[in-house]
C-alpha cells in the first residue's frame, strides 16, 4: 500500500472512530465497559428579528346583491351606497407607541389597485381618518417608525335600514395571508354566502377552496382554482356550488396573499333575515375561544336562535365540549358536554334558554376544531307581513389570545359600542384600556381585572369624557380574547355586528427558529 493511500485509509478510519465516539457520547452508551456521562444543556430559542415592514390592511366595501351567474363568472349590480339606502363609514387609526414619538405615515387607497392617497395628518399622538360612502374595498397603509412596525387598525361599517340587505355589517380591516378559516353563513334556498377574495399585492394569487357542511365535506370542485389578480378582487357565490344550512370554508392561497370574508345575507320570503360579514376564525386547535355573544330579550328562536357553530375539518371523529363564560364565571350549555362530531361535519349548538348578557364560548375537543358564534336580534313585523319579523345577525369568530390589541371605534354610524373581553385562564388577568379621542389625544388609562374564566363588558363611550375614536387593550400579565359589539338603529328594530380586536403587528416582528427543548418520557 502506498503512503498516500495509507494516509487516506487512516483518515477514513480516524473519522469513523471519531464519529462513533461522538455518537456514543451523545447517546450515553457503554464504551469498553464504561458508560460515558451525558451533560444535559438547555437550548435557548434562537430569535431572528425581522425588519419592520409597512402595514397593509384591506377594509371591505359595502354589501352587494348577487344578480347573475354566467358560467364561472359572477355578475353584480353596480352598487350605489346613497341610492341603495346603505350608508358606509370607514374609520382608520395609527397610534404612537411612545409618549415622545409620532406614529408613522398613514395613507388610504380608495381601491385595491389605486395608488396611495395623501398622507393623513397628525393629530396629537395619532393619525385618524374617516371615509364615508365608499363603494368598494379600501386599503390602509401605515409606515413603521424606525425599527417598530405601525400600531394600526381600521373598522368598516355598513348600515342598511331596510330591504334585502337590512343589517349592520361591520368588521376590522384585514392583513393578507395565505390561509383563512371562515365559519359561518348558509347556502340553502333564500340565503346567500358570497366569498369575497381581495388581493392587494403585486402578484396574482391562486386560491383553492375546501368546505364542510352539516353532513360532511362539501364538493366545491366546480369552483376550480380561483385566480385573484394583483390589485383585484374575486367574488365566489357559494350557494352556486353547494346547498347547506351550515357552512365552513378554508381558503388557501399560493403565489400571493389574500384577504377573505363571507357576506352572509338571508331572506325569509320577502322579509330580511339579516346581513353580516363572516371574518376569519383561528385555525383549528383543541381549544378555541369565541367572544362577543350577546343574548337579550329580542334574541331569535328556532332557526334564528343564537348558536355556536363548530366544524371538525379532520378525517376522524371529534368529541367536543362547549362552555360559556359570563360575568360571574362559567355556565354549562345543556347537551353540549360531549358532542360527537363526525369527520367533516359542522354543527350549530343552540343557545336558547341561556340567561341574557354578554358571553364567550370556550370550545374544547380531542381533535383540532374551529368555531364561530351567531347572535340574533328580532325587529318589529310590518303591517304587510305581520307574521314574520325581520332579523339581524352578528357573526363572532374564534379569535386569538392577545397581550396587546387595538380597534378603531366607529362614530355616528352606530348607536352603541361595547368592548367585550374573555379570560379563559384559571387565574385573573389585569388589563389596561387606553382610549384615544377624536382629536388624537390619549385619555387616562383605565385598569380592569378580568376574573378567571369570566367575560367583561365595558361601554367604550364611558371610558373617557370625549368621543373615543380608538381603543388600545394591553394585558401585562396574560392574554385576552376580545372585540367590540356594535349596534345601530333601523326603523323596525335594532341591528348588531361584532368587530374583533386587531393584533399588534409587532408581536410578529421576531421569529423563533429553535424552540426550547421539551422533556422526554
Amino acid at each position: 500500500m502506498s503512503a498516500p493511500t495509507s494516509r487516506r485509509v487512516l483518515r477514513r478510519v480516524s473519522t469513523a472512530v471519531s464519529g462513533a465516539v461522538l455518537l456514543a457520547a451523545a447517546a450515553g452508551v457503554a464504551l469498553e465497559g464504561k458508560t460515558l456521562p451525558v451533560d444535559a444543556a438547555a437550548v435557548r430559542d434562537v430569535v431572528v428579528p425581522v425588519d419592520a415592514a409597512r402595514v397593509a390592511q384591506v377594509c371591505p366595501g359595502p354589501p352587494r346583491l348577487a344578480t347573475a351567474v354566467d358560467g364561472e363568472d359572477l355578475g353584480y349590480d353596480e352598487f350605489d351606497p346613497e341610492g341603495s339606502g346603505t350608508s358606509t363609514v370607514l374609520d382608520v387609526v395609527t397610534l404612537a407607541r411612545g409618549e415622545d414619538e409620532p406614529p408613522g405615515a398613514l395613507r388610504l387607497r380608495p381601491s385595491l389597485g389605486a395608488p396611495a392617497g395623501e398622507e393623513v395628518s397628525l393629530a396629537g399622538s395619532a393619525r385618524l381618518a374617516q371615509l364615508t360612502d365608499a363603494g368598494e374595498a379600501t386599503v390602509l397603509e401605515a409606515d413603521p417608525v424606525e425599527d417598530a412596525v405601525a400600531l394600526a387598525a381600521g373598522t368598516s361599517v355598513a348600515v342598511t335600514g331596510s330591504g334585502d340587505l337590512r343589517g349592520l355589517a361591520a368588521t376590522s380591516c384585514q392583513t393578507p395571508s395565505t390561509s383563512a378559516w371562515l365559519v359561518g353563513g348558509s347556502t340553502q334556498p333564500g340565503d346567500s354566502a358570497q366569498l369575497v377574495l381581495s388581493n392587494v399585492g403585486q402578484t396574482p394569487a391562486s386560491v383553492t377552496l375546501a368546505g364542510w357542511g352539516s353532513t360532511g365535506a362539501l364538493d366545491l370542485s366546480t369552483a376550480g382554482t380561483v385566480l385573484v389578480p394583483a390589485g383585484g378582487q374575486r367574488i365566489v357565490l357559494l350557494e352556486a356550488l353547494a346547498a347547506d344550512p351550515r357552512v365552513a370554508i378554508h381558503v388557501a392561497a399560493a403565489g400571493g396573499e389574500v384577504t377573505a370574508l363571507v357576506q352572509d345575507s338571508r331572506l325569509r320570503g320577502l322579509v330580511p333575515g339579516g346581513t353580516d360579514l363572516v371574518a376569519p376564525s383561528v385555525p383549528p386547535a383543541e381549544t378555541v375561544v369565541v367572544p362577543g355573544i350577546f343574548l337579550g330579550e329580542t334574541s331569535g328562536e328556532e332557526a334564528d336562535a343564537p348558536a355556536v357553530r363548530v366544524v371538525n375539518p379532520g378525517e376522524e371523529t371529534a368529541t367536543v365540549s362547549l362552555e360559556l363564560l359570563g360575568a360571574d364565571g362559567p355556565e354549562p350549555v345543556p347537551g353540549a358536554e360531549d358532542l360527537v362530531l363526525d369527520p367533516g361535519a359542522v354543527v350549530d349548538v343552540s343557545l336558547t334558554g341561556i340567561p341574557g348578557g354578554p358571553w364567550s364560548a370556550v370550545v374544547s375537543a380531542d381533535r383540532p376544531v374551529t368555531a364561530a358564534a351567531v347572535t340574533t336580534t328580532v325587529g318589529t313585523a310590518s303591517e304587510e307581513d305581520p307574521g314574520t319579523a325581520p332579523v339581524d345577525r352578528a357573526w363572532s369568530p374564534a379569535v386569538p389570545a392577545l397581550a396587546s390589541g387595538v380597534v378603531a371605534v366607529p362614530g355616528d354610524a352606530v348607536t352603541s359600542r361595547y368592548l367585550v373581553l374573555a379570560n379563559p385562564a384559571d387565574g385573573d388577568v389585569e388589563v389596561e384600556l387606553v382610549p384615544v379621542l377624536r382629536d388624537g389625544t390619549r385619555g387616562a388609562p383605565v385598569t380592569r381585572t378580568l376574573g378567571a374564566r369570566t367575560t367583561l363588558r365595558e361601554d367604550v363611550a364611558a371610558l373617557a369624557d370625549g368621543e373615543v375614536a380608538a381603543l388600545q387593550v394591553r394585558a401585562a400579565d396574560g392574554a385576552v380574547h376580545g372585540g367590540v359589539m356594535l349596534t345601530a338603529a333601523a326603523p323596525d328594530g335594532s341591528l348588531m355586528s361584532f368587530v374583533p380586536l386587531s393584533e399588534d403587528a409587532r408581536t410578529a416582528s421576531a421569529v423563533p427558529l429553535a424552540p426550547a427543548p421539551r422533556p422526554l418520557g
